[in-house]
């Protein structure tokens, strides 16, 4: 509910904090005292389009507060956290024209503000912030009508999957088409790939046993030269190591302390023979295959211009066949998920059709039972000869969703149903749209009678009815009036209204006034209590001059 609504030098309300009660609360006052300025104010709070005029003269900005207490359902609904369940929701307009919302001290943007307002209050009277006059949500009235909201629901919820399903289809088939567009491409990369199957390192190798090959001949020429030099020709550097050696170690004989050079000239022998072996056997193990040296050339020639035409290098090359190959095999894959995708979304299609259907069915059985109920209720409100139709059509489309009788219909989030309501309040008038309805106290009582009937299922909690008294008097009024307070019951209702049998059956009642101050108007609004509540009624029975018929009256429509 509303508990508070606080203005700021918003056009005459220099300041207003308002305390709202749960129940009917009524707001009156004299023509011009400034009650439409407070609808003015709840419809810029709500989101409307606001001009610098709303700001009071000589003010910077106009601000206008709401502080809502709400149900742990609807808070959840809203998908927010709130500190003891209370929602504060404020506006700032300044002179300049610029203006902002925030939600619980948080900007916010205008967006957000209609999308979370229309959860919190409904406002009639006005063309603004009426869900009756928006045809996107009729159906809402007739879910609600049928108590369809759980079926509903569960077909929202399998239109959402057979959405997602189409997403994931569309974007398989996507990537399909692009892999199809480069089947030729890859066919050709993979077998040059294949035919050159490329291995890591391979191209190093080959250089190595390429500059071995091309230099077979110098490595066992001198390979040979080494080995004659070290170790087999006369005076070779063994023999002469071999010499050397033997005189050191005649010296040590004498000398002990040339037994370690002895020592490392006996080593020096033993290497010396040692490498003119290696050199032997390496000149015998050199190959020099012409053929096999060819072979290789043409080999590394072959990776080298595959490296140039894939990156420049064997890494880049490498990284590209790997690539090319994942693709190229991805064309199976790619063909067998978007299969089982297809067959997935033609399932959920055929449950989406049959809950559609269903749900279709039964709000043409609901939308019969709500037109009569409005009727009716229209007519205990001074609607009377009035008629009543809910307009059911289907958007037929080769590429819907929905199929029945052969054919194929568009389906949104409410099902294949494009709902709209239709009347007529006068003999002989055709039926129109309620939008096209001009009297706003005549759009109004036809919200609280359709109200009034989805009193118990309505989860909207604040109504506002501004100009609901337009026109009526008397035995209307009267009833005008018990309906309200009926409705009040389920939800929390602001009431605007001249009329004493409206504001008779108030659980609150507020008065606006406006006064003139050093020049300057002022309007205010305040809290009546039981006595002034009774010279309030009185006032708009009588009028100026009170009588005491006109306080008795008033005290009988309170009590």
């Amino acid at each position: 509910m509303l508990k508070r609504l606080k203005i700021k030098d918003f056009q005459l309300f220099e300041s207003a904090d308002i305390e709202f009660g749960s129940g009917l609360n009524v707001i009156t006052g004299e023509t011009g005292s400034g009650k439409s300025m407070l609808i003015n104010a709840i419809n810029v709070l709500l989101g409307k389009r606001a001009s610098t005029d709303v700001v009071r003269k000589g003010a910077g900005e106009s601000s206008v507060t709401a502080e809502f207490s709400l149900s742990s359902g609807l808070a959840a609904d809203l998908d927010m956290e709130l500190n003891g369940k209370k929602l504060y929701l404020s506006r700032i307009v300044n002179a300049a024209g610029g203006s902002k919302s925030s939600l619980n001290g948080k900007s916010i943007t205008a967006g957000t503000v209609q999308a979370i307002s229309k959860h919190l209050i409904d406002l009639h009277g006005q063309h603004e912030h009426q869900s009756l006059l928006d045809s996107k949500r009729h159906v809402e009235f007739v879910d609600a009508s049928g108590e369809l909201n759980e079926l509903a629901g569960k077909m929202k919820f399998k239109y959402l999957e057979t959405k997602s399903a189409k997403a994931a289809l569309d974007l398989l088939l996507e990537r399909k088409r692009l892999i199809e567009e480069k089947r030729e491409l890859l066919e050709f990369k993979m077998k040059e790939f294949n035919e050159a199957a490329p291995q890591e390192g391979e191209t190093d190798a080959l250089e190595e046993e390429v500059r071995l090959l091309e230099h077979g001949e110098t490595l066992v020429s001198k390979s040979r030269e080494l080995a004659e030099i070290l170790y087999e020709k006369d005076r070779s550097l063994y023999e002469q190591i071999e010499s050397v050696r033997g005189e050191i170690q005649e010296l040590s004989r004498i000398d002990d302390s040339l037994n370690e050079q002895s020592k490392e000239a006996a080593n020096a022998s033993i290497t010396l023979k040692e490498i003119a072996g290696f050199f032997t056997n390496y000149a015998d193990r050199v190959d020099l295959d012409p053929a096999r040296l060819e072979q290789a050339r043409e080999r590394l020639s072959a990776l080298i211009s595959l490296a140039r035409k894939y990156g420049g290098n064997e890494a880049s090359m490498l990284l590209e066949y790997e690539k090319t190959r994942s693709e190229y095999e991805s064309i199976e894959s790619v063909g067998e998920e978007s299969k089982e995708a297809e067959e997935t979304f033609r399932q959920l299609k055929s449950e989406l059709s049959g809950l559609c259907l269903n749900l279709s069915t039964r709000r043409a059985k609901a939308s019969k039972q709500l037109s009569s109920a409005i009727v009716e209720s229209m007519k205990g409100l001074g609607i009377e000869n009035s008629r009543f139709r809910v307009k059911n059509s289907y958007s037929e489309d080769e590429k819907g969703w929905v199929e029945a009788a052969g054919k194929s219909f568009l389906v949104n989030e409410q099902g294949m149903d494009n709902m709209e309501f239709l009347i007529s309040t006068n003999p002989g008038e055709d039926l129109k749209p309620l939008s096209k309805v001009a009297s706003g106290g005549e759009i109004s009582r036809i919200m609280l009678a359709i109200k009034a009937i989805l009193a118990d299922k309505d989860k909207i909690p604040v109504l506002i009815f501004d100009e609901i008294d337009i026109g009526i008097s008397g035995r209307v009024a009267e009833a005008v009036g018990n309906r309200l307070k009926e409705l009040s019951k389920y939800h929390q209702l602001i009431c605007i209204t001249h009329l004493p049998q409206i504001a008779g059956k108030a659980d609150n009642h507020y008065l606006v006034e406006k006064h003139v101050k050093k020049g300057r108007t002022f309007a205010t609004v305040r809290e009546l209590d039981e006595g002034q509540r009774k010279e309030a009624v009185a006032t708009l029975l009588a009028g100026s001059e009170i009588t005491a018929a006109a306080r008795k009256q008033a005290e009988e429509m309170i009590s």
